[in-house]
């Protein structure tokens, strides 16, 4: 275990600073809280740092002594002889000496046994890769013949747990430094056997042929390569295939990096698999690791079942619908194994019979660096050699792709996969097929050898010379209307379409325009047609032209509001007082109303902190809209406000039964009622801002600002049970994380001010599995309670505790929903702080540091009377939505329910059918 020691040295290093300054915190707090319970902790980080630091030096004074006895062979023989004993499974038991002498001569002592991957070929720049495949190649082609390694003198017994590698890479902060010290342990017993380093009789264990394959494929991948700066890493595995992946955890990423990860990746896959393949590890040698990849890369197809044999749906799935049809292409893709990453993009048209993968395709420079050739073994692989199997394994994987659709639906009567190479210069097409279901159904996918004879019939659009793909141009897009129709993005306020007679009784509404949210759409529309016709403000006659247009695109709209705006923004151009600006001109005509511009001008008085200033603009408006009754609820019609298409569609669902029609309240009307309620709370005018709080849930039941705001009013005025009441039923009907994440943390103050600490830390709990930003804020506000003297959380915690409360920031932008929340910009101010002291005042305070598993947190919250969201009921209901607005085509609406899914489950299934939707193609 001499190799571990500096690490744990270190390890123990760092938690004596901890301890060090866990101590000056103790005695800072029991100084200035004059409290005994810190004075204790103070004393035990003292004690605690002094012994591990003295167990440290004790460590370290030991790895000298070994070192120093490390000349006397016997006693290094006995000494490996007891580590092989105690070693833990996957783990190597090489002297830290020897591993770091074994990282030194990588570039020398094992050239022969695994050829460095700084090939001039490999660490091309990104001039030279953007231009690999017009190079022109030699006629006759050197290959170079790795010399045979040398016969093992030690017994070869493998000592590679790849899962226990894998798992380590999987915990590891930095995965590519623990790669490096396992394949620097199996160096250093090569070195060793070899008679590279040392002498042979120091060497105990023979490395297996599949170490020395692990270590040679990511030695040649760039290990320990230092040309090229890797950005950081994060290890994971699929959950379907198991194989590893390498997760970029950096926003950018130059292109030779992004090659860099790409050959690494495959090296481990390569590795995993040859560990999973030979029953017995120990008579695998490195040709037959080798072999293995290459006849693996070569027979991808063969996973494939027949086309006529479908995929399976599941419940509640639509045959031959665009939701199954997605959802089937994605599963298949996501199950395949493939020896190299799988980047693509896929769009489906079932009702046309058309779907379309555009595929980013391997580089040759990621292909291994030595490969198998019969009759002469293992050589260095040339770049004609990578760039040949590189073709060869695009146009596979092109008809497993094609395979994967057809198999999806009978109704699928072309797959078009189209393979591109995107470098850090250009973009090249280098394959373009359309595969017909006729022809595809008699190729053999178990036997796909002979590419030219295969791809034939389909007539491809591929220029294939010397078995080299070379550039074509490209004849298919993703966003061409044969796979994307630009109907399916049409606005859903302005549509005319009927819905399905499923889809309708799983949104709710018979027509898609049931499911429109924007007030202000047919405005927005008009704008940007006006926008288009509108003449420079520099032009002769240029006033008097524009005030034309603008009548010419409103005076005969059939929406009042459209009639009104255009009237508006004329005399405001006669009178010269419009602005000039075409976008400022198009935001005039749709938010130049009075009730819009008093809802902004209160949001910057709040974001000043100016409660009163608010107050003074909203007030008003609001009273004037009381008294003529706008948007008040009559006998038949209803107004009301969506934050987005799901809350659309879960209000048709649960409310929208009772025959009265519904009309859209606009945004201002909202965001103006909110900030009123608001200013009205920060001037201590409590009832005046539950009324507005009021409401606000009545013209939004299901927005959770609304709600929020709700209960923050019912606690200002005293009314906690109430306030409780509604917060229950708002984690009844939450039906994403964010809400669920809100409404847990607001219950666990509930929970705290009764007393009731076990449900609180369940709450707690509960919230940041579903909202992990609120973690700081959390622990702040337990740490808070839990000292008696403290009876709130402090103002800067307030302060985040508001944020937290305030998911607009995070959810700006989201696919259907609106990124303009009205709390966005409102002024912080605590929410639950302000009533979280009557148990540390009674004393019923309990260290929570025990976190309760899943169970435990749903018994505790059942036996409260709290939900476990998201309920049953509203999981089947929203994925019944899901599902009938993708079958129904109405995109809008089923990327904000796909974005649903996806924020609660990161499933690359349900990520690959979200990118599937796409988005309003250029028009």
């Amino acid at each position: 275990m001499a190799q571990f020691r500096s690490p744990i040295r270190r390890v123990l290093t760092s938690s004596v600073v901890v301890l060090a300054v866990v101590a000056v915190v103790g005695i800072v707090r029991a100084l200035t809280l004059g409290s005994v319970a810190w004075a204790l902790v103070a004393i035990a980080a003292c004690v605690a740092a002094a012994l591990v630091g003295v167990f440290a030096a004790t460590l370290g004074a030991g790895s000298q002594e070994e070192q120093s006895g490390a000349t006397d062979v016997t006693a290094a023989q006995t000494a490996a002889a007891t580590r092989k004993d105690q070693a833990p499974a996957g783990e190597k038991d090489a002297t830290p000496s020897a591993a770091a002498k074994a990282e030194a001569q990588s570039n020398d002592a094992l050239a022969a046994q695994a050829p460095r991957s700084s090939h001039p070929d490999d660490n091309a720049d990104a001039t030279e890769a953007a231009d690999a495949t017009d190079v022109a190649e030699p006629a006759t082609q050197t290959v170079e013949v790795v010399p045979a390694e040398s016969s093992p003198q030690a017994p070869a017994e493998s000592q590679l747990d790849f899962e226990s590698v894998a798992q380590r890479l999987q915990a590891s902060a930095d995965p590519m430094d623990e790669l490096k010290l396992v394949v620097g342990d199996i160096r250093t017993r090569m070195a060793q056997v070899d008679g590279e380093s040392g002498s042979q009789a120091q060497a105990t264990l023979s490395p297996s042929g599949i170490e020395r394959f692990f270590a040679r494929v990511l030695v040649e991948a760039g290990l320990f390569e230092k040309d090229v700066k890797l950005p950081r890493i994060a290890v994971t595995r699929s959950s379907r295939t198991g194989t590893l992946r390498l997760r970029v955890q950096d926003e950018q990423l130059s292109y030779l990096a992004r090659l860099r990860v790409l050959k690494l990746e495959a090296a481990l896959a390569a590795a995993q698999r040859a560990c999973a393949y030979f029953e017995d590890p120990q008579s695998a040698t490195v040709e037959d690791c080798y072999r293995l990849m290459q006849s693996l890369a070569n027979s991808i197809c063969a996973q494939s079942a027949p086309i006529d044999q479908p995929l399976d749906l599941e419940a509640g799935e639509v045959p031959d619908g665009e939701w199954a049809v997605r959802r089937s292409i994605a599963t298949a893709i996501e199950s395949l194994q493939l020896p190299y990453r799988l980047e693509q993009h896929f769009r489906t048209n079932v009702a046309d019979g058309n779907v379309v993968f555009q595929v980013a395709l391997t580089p040759e420079q990621v292909f291994p660096s030595s490969m198998y050739v019969d009759g002469i073994g293992l050589v260095h692989s040339s770049r004609e050699m990578r760039r040949k199997v590189a073709s060869a394994y695009a146009q596979r994987l092109a008809i497993l792709l094609a395979a994967t659709a057809f198999r999806s639906s009978r109704r699928i009567k072309h797959a078009w996969v189209v393979g591109t190479v995107d470098n850090a210069t250009t973009h090249r097409c280098y394959l373009c097929v359309d595969f017909d279901r006729w022809r595809f159904a008699r190729l053999d996918l178990a036997h796909v050898d002979d590419l030219r004879r295969a791809m034939r019939p389909f007539v491809p659009n591929m220029r294939v010379e010397d078995g080299i793909l070379r550039p074509v141009e490209q004849t298919a897009d993703l966003d061409e209307a044969r796979f994307s129709p630009a109907w399916r993005f049409m606005p859903v306020e302005l549509s005319s379409r009927r819905l399905p007679k499923e889809a309708a009784a799983a949104l709710g509404t018979q027509s898609v325009s049931g499911l429109g949210i924007e007030e202000a759409s047919d405005r927005q529309i008009v704008a940007g047609n006006i926008l288009l016709h509108l003449a420079d403000a520099g032009e002769k006659d240029a006033t008097q032209r524009n005030v034309r247009t603008v009548l010419d695109f409103t005076r005969d709209d059939p929406d009042p509001t459209v009639r009104d705006a255009g009237e508006r923004l004329v005399k405001s151009m006669v009178s010269g007082t419009s602005p000039t600006d075409p976008e400022a001109i198009g935001h005039e005509l749709v938010f130049g109303d009075p009730l819009s511009r008093a809802a902004e001008r209160g949001r910057d008085l709040l974001s000043k902190r100016d409660a009163a200033g608010a107050v003074a603009v909203l007030e008003p408006v609001l009273d004037h809209l009381d008294r003529t009754g706008a948007y008040a609820d009559g006998k038949g019609v209803v107004w009301r406000y969506f934050g987005s298409y799901v809350d659309r569609a879960l209000y048709n669902r649960k409310y929208a039964s009772d025959g009265r029609a519904l009309l859209l309240a606009p945004d201002s009307y909202f965001a103006a009622l909110f900030y009123a309620s608001v200013a009205q709370v920060m001037l201590h005018h409590p009832q005046r801002a539950l009324t507005h709080a009021r409401r606000l849930v009545e013209l939004a039941p299901l927005d959770n600002h609304a709600v929020l705001q709700l209960v923050r009013c019912l606690e200002e005025c005293g009314s906690m049970d109430e306030a409780q009441e509604v917060l229950t039923g708002f984690l009844r009907d939450a039906h994403d994380p964010e809400s669920i994440g809100l409404g847990y943390y607001r219950m666990a103050s509930f929970m705290w001010n009764k007393g009731n600490l076990l449900a609180a830390q369940a709450c707690y709990q509960s919230a940041i599995s579903f909202m992990p930003s609120i973690t700081p804020i959390v622990v702040m506000e337990v740490a808070g309670l839990q000292q008696p003297q403290v009876t709130q959380v402090a103002g800067t915690d307030a302060q985040d505790a508001q944020d937290a409360q305030s998911p607009a920031d995070d959810a700006s932008g989201d696919a259907g929903e609106k990124d303009d929340a009205p709390d966005a910009q409102a002024p912080a101010d605590a929410q639950s702080a302000q009533v979280l002291g009557s148990p540390a005042q009674q004393g019923a305070i309990r260290p929570l540091t025990q976190p309760l598993s899943q169970e435990e947190i749903e018994a505790t919250l059942g036996y409260h009377d709290i939900p476990v969201a998201p309920t049953p009921q509203v999981s089947q209901t929203v994925m019944e939505c899901t599902r009938a607005s993708v079958d129904a085509e109405v995109f809008p609406v089923a990327r904000n329910f796909v974005n649903v899914l996806a924020a609660f489950d990161q499933d690359d299934v349900t990520l690959d059918v979200m990118d599937s939707l796409g988005s309003e193609p250029d028009q």
